[in-house]
């Protein structure tokens, strides 16, 4: 279950640049020209969704970075989670029975509207959850990537079948040691591509959500985006 590791958050600086779209039948925030959604970096957000200004920021800066468009739909219904008290509420509206339709429900809609020529996507978080199932043998993406998964067992990356660059900090709480080795297991089990990057004082959710005037915070952060940009860039 979400816990309050998954609250903590660290209001980032910058202006944004992305506009507000509907696309696949989400709101969407959209970086990136106007000219073409051959390429496309879709976000998978954390409980703060689509409108939190820090995940916007990161979405901006993936962009500029690769040239690509990035995409963060509205996978919770414009419904954050800022309350723990209302955790269990929240989580029944949008654990992965009901998000888990939403999001695949955006990936066929958006493919049939804009037909792209490579997909990728990266879950932060919760947003994560969703990533195994996209890279199944018959799912949508080219590669996909997670941030500081949650909520995960081992048995969902029997799942991926396309190739995954995971990114954590190494003491998060919520991707253990144990199942970091258990998903490496099951990924060259598969000989599936994979690469699994670990960031020393790096908390749960640092790349959205983490302390900036921490250096090693900043650090993970921006060589995590680097990281993201390398490797879906590696594949066009």
């Amino acid at each position: 279950m979400i816990d309050i590791c998954c609250l903590k958050k660290f209001d980032h600086e910058g202006s944004t640049t992305g506009v507000f779209k509907t696309l696949g039948g989400l709101d969407s925030y959209v970086a990136g020209d106007d000219k073409s959604y051959d390429k496309v970096i879709v976000f998978l957000t954390d409980i703060y969704g689509h409108k939190f200004k820090n995940t916007q920021l990161v979405a901006d800066g993936i962009s500029q970075m690769t040239g690509m468009k990035v995409v963060v739909p509205d996978i919770i219904d414009n419904d954050p989670l800022t309350d723990l008290s209302k955790l269990q509420e929240w989580f029944g509206k949008h654990g992965p029975p009901i998000t888990g339709p939403i999001v695949q429900k955006f990936f066929k809609g958006f493919g049939e509207e804009h037909k792209p020529k490579n997909v990728f996507a990266i879950g932060f978080c919760f947003g994560a959850l969703f990533i195994p199932g996209l890279l199944a043998e018959d799912g949508p993406l080219t590669a996909g990537a997670m941030a500081h998964p949650t909520l995960f067992g081992a048995d969902a990356f029997d799942k991926i079948r396309k190739p995954i660059l995971i990114s954590a900090g190494a003491d998060d709480v919520r991707f253990t040691s144990e199942l970091r080795d258990a998903a490496v297991a099951k990924l060259l089990a598969n000989k599936t591509r994979f690469e699994l990057n670990l960031f020393h004082n790096a908390p749960h959710g640092y790349e959205i959500k983490g302390d900036m005037s921490e250096p090693l915070v900043k650090y993970a952060k921006e060589k995590t985006m680097l990281d993201q940009a390398a490797f879906f860039s590696s594949f066009t």
